[in-house]
């Protein structure tokens, strides 16, 4: 009688043991999902942090060149705003680099830089302005033209 009480002490504990085996598993992947999901969440709200920055870096540039007559006009404007802002005046279309930081905030030219490319085209009477703003990777996370009508002068 003492063998058969024995071995079913042994089957009840092996089985209370296989069940806590299978409820650690469960857990286990429950807990590998749960923070997979969290990974790509944090993922998506940096990307949309950097589209808002982005966005809203473009719109103030735009806004200079909306209440511009002239590439000079806008390059001055740029300037004064943005004093790290780099004009590069050989290239047509006449192009002007603006560099931000992680936080972005204007900077220095760096290789760890964020930066917004400004490309200034113009005609008699349009001034045309194709803005991009690149990521430290130089991938391109937004990008927004201009045309403004010059007005005459009086």
């Amino acid at each position: 009688m003492n063998a058969e009480l024995k071995r079913k002490r042994a089957s009840a504990s092996s089985l209370f043991l296989m069940e806590l085996v299978v409820a650690i598993l469960f857990f286990t992947l429950a807990a590998s999902v749960c923070i997979t999901i969290f990974v790509q969440a944090h993922i998506q709200s940096e990307r949309a942090k950097a589209l808002n920055h982005a966005l809203n870096i473009c719109s103030d540039t735009a806004e200079l060149v909306r209440t511009s007559n002239s590439i000079e006009e806008v390059s001055q404007q740029i300037g004064r705003v943005y004093e790290y802002a780099e004009l590069s005046q050989e290239s047509d279309p006449y192009e002007i680099s603006i560099y931000f930081n992680d936080n972005y905030l204007p900077t220095a030219k760096s290789t760890l830089a964020q930066v917004e490319t400004v490309q200034l085209t113009e005609t008699d009477d349009m001034l045309n302005a194709d803005l991009t703003f690149r990521n430290v990777n130089g991938d391109e996370v937004y990008s927004l033209s201009v045309n403004h009508a010059k007005q005459p002068s009086p």
